[in-house]
C-alpha cells in the first residue's frame, strides 16, 4: 500500500494510552494523546500531549515527520519535535485504512499506541 493509502482526509488520532518504558534513569509512566494528519505523499504533521511520570508541559506538542506503508499494509513513522531525537515507529494500517496500530521501537523505549480517523465536522454558514 503506497503512502498515498492514508489519504490526507483521514486524520486519525490516538486512543488515550497509558505505557511504561524504561529509561537510563529508570521505569518511567507515559501517557498521551495525539492528533496526527498524514498528507498522504509521506509527510506527516501532529500535534500531542503527552505526560511523563505525571508531568506535562500545558499546550499542544507540534511536531512533524514521515511516514511510509508497504503493500502489505506494514510501515514505518518517524516523529520530529523540536529539541528531542527523532522517535521512529513500526506501523499497521488496519480497517481499510480506519485504524493504524504503532510501536515505538527505539532502544530502551515500549510505547504502543492505536489511532483512528476523527472527521471534524462541518460548519453551517
Amino acid at each position: 500500500m503506497p503512502a498515498a493509502a492514508i489519504p490526507q482526509s483521514r486524520v486519525p488520532s490516538l486512543l488515550p494510552s497509558t505505557d511504561k518504558y524504561f529509561h537510563p534513569t529508570g521505569l518511567h509512566l507515559v501517557n498521551g494523546i495525539a492528533k496526527t494528519t498524514f498528507d498522504g505523499k509521506g509527510s506527516l504533521s501532529q500535534v500531542d500531549a503527552v505526560a511523563i511520570n505525571g508531568g506535562m508541559a500545558p499546550g499542544w506538542r507540534p511536531g512533524t515527520g514521515t511516514y511510509s506503508v508497504n503493500p502489505d499494509c506494514t510501515g514505518t513513522m518517524t516523529l520530529l519535535n523540536e529539541g528531542m531525537a527523532p522517535l521512529e515507529l513500526q506501523i499497521l494500517v488496519a480497517q481499510s485504512g480506519q485504524t493504524i496500530h504503532r510501536v515505538v521501537i527505539d532502544p530502551g523505549v515500549a510505547v504502543t499506541s492505536d489511532a483512528e480517523p476523527i472527521r471534524t465536522p462541518k460548519r453551517e454558514n
